[in-house]
């Protein structure tokens, strides 16, 4: 699990990169929006559900998109950008829609 401090700070710099078109939840515990309008590495990308817990920031890709080479190298070269804001911590788990994350870590 990554510091609530780095997990702000990657939630910050993706929400620097695109508009927010959607707040869908808003508590002390977690933020969740959707954010549109991200382009990384030539490759305007799909809009991405964000989520941010103290010490965890999801990001939640749609169905149904076509992933291109050139989108998917975008969105992991966004992921790897974004994740080297957290140095040494663990900041990427990659969860099937199914998979239960624990956020109380």
């Amino acid at each position: 699990m990554t510091s609530a401090t780095t997990a702000a700070l990657m939630f910050d710099e993706l929400l620097r990169r695109a508009g927010p078109i959607a707040v869908r939840e808003r508590g002390d515990e977690e933020i969740s929006l959707v954010l549109s309008g991200i382009t990384h590495a030539g490759a305007a990308l799909p809009d991405l559900g964000v989520r941010l817990w103290p010490g965890v920031l999801a990001i939640d890709c749609p169905q149904g998109v076509e992933w291109t080479p050139e989108l998917a190298h975008g969105m992991l070269a966004l992921i790897a950008e974004v994740s080297a804001l957290a140095g040494e911590e663990r900041p990427l788990v990659l969860v099937e829609e199914h998979d239960h994350v624990d956020v109380s870590a």
